[in-house]
């Protein structure tokens, strides 16, 4: 289990929906799926709906008390009980990008949600190391998304590849095996996962 995500009952300025229809063409949230920092600093979070063509996208986020980098900020927001924090783009937030590497690696799941609201997907890694630690994550190429780096994988220096299509797609029957992956499937619908994100160890 990926954790326990806390959720505030708090007022939020720009709005979920707002961010998300300003830098994803989203136009009306469905809900999310979220992950856990271990450390509890930072919000990992990925906003459901549907884009102007009514396919189903994503949008990874994170909320931060302090920016980590200036060219992944999408923007400042107020809340009402932590205060000012920074909306960053999840492929360049390395503490998102080492839960969703590990998320995946260990065939973990996705985070539940403290004030027991059920996450639009059910989240599923398909890799099978168990206790694989990831840490040391560097991003060198980062895009919307996809990003490119090295991280430690039980104690092994692993170049990667992380992709998290903007359009959710449903998985193959001829899906290459090699590729790990985080599926995802709604409530319910077990028989028809999505791919949310696909992870390339080369070597």
């Amino acid at each position: 289990m990926s954790g326990v995500a806390v959720i505030y009952d708090a007022e939020l300025s720009p709005t979920k929906e707002e961010i998300a229809a300003r830098h994803a063409g989203i136009g009306a949230l469905h809900g999310s799926y979220r992950l856990v920092d271990p450390d509890g600093v930072v919000g990992i979070e990925v906003l459901v709906g549907p884009d102007a063509q009514g396919r189903t996208a994503q949008f990874p986020v994170t909320y931060r008390p302090a920016e980590v980098d200036p060219a992944h900020t999408l923007t400042r927001m107020d809340h009402s009980v932590l205060g000012e924090r920074w909306v960053t783009a999840a492929l360049g937030d390395p503490v998102a990008v080492t839960q969703l590497l590990r998320t995946i690696v260990e065939g973990d799941d996705g985070a539940r949600r403290s004030d027991g609201v059920p996450a639009v997907l059910e989240l599923r890694g398909t890799g099978a190391e168990q206790d694989c630690p990831v840490t040391d994550v560097a991003l060198a190429q980062v895009s919307a998304d996809r990003v490119r780096g090295t991280a430690a994988l039980g104690g092994q220096v692993r170049s990667f590849e992380l992709v998290l299509p903007q359009i959710v797609r449903e998985l193959s029957g001829d899906a290459d095996e090699t590729v790990l992956r985080l599926l995802g499937r709604a409530p319910g619908s077990p028989e028809h996962p999505q791919v949310l994100a696909e992870l390339i160890l080369p070597g």
